[in-house]
């Protein structure tokens, strides 16, 4: 899953990758935020993004023991490639 947010919408693609070197699309979705949701701080939205299409793609996703899902999110990205470093 590719999955992104942006002030006025968020949107995610799901694809498979059969032969490991690009991602084919299954589908496309998308959702414009109200204007309460466009004050969201930028890890609320990602974090809205995130369960949106986990949600909307549950039916895709259940019997799959692994998926991955990519974001342009910094901290995200970060956190989830390092420990936490704590005395």
């Amino acid at each position: 899953m590719h999955a992104n947010a942006s002030l006025l919408a968020i949107g995610a693609m799901l694809g498979q990758n059969p032969t490991s070197k690009y991602d084919q699309p299954i589908v496309y979705a998308s959702k414009l935020l109200n204007k309460v949701k466009h004050n969201y701080a930028t890890t609320k939205r990602e974090a809205l993004v995130m369960v949106y299409v986990l949600h909307k793609f549950k039916h895709f996703l259940l019997g799959n023991n692994l998926f991955s899902m990519y974001t342009t999110w910094f901290w995200y990205t970060w956190s989830t490639n390092h420990r936490c470093l704590e005395g």
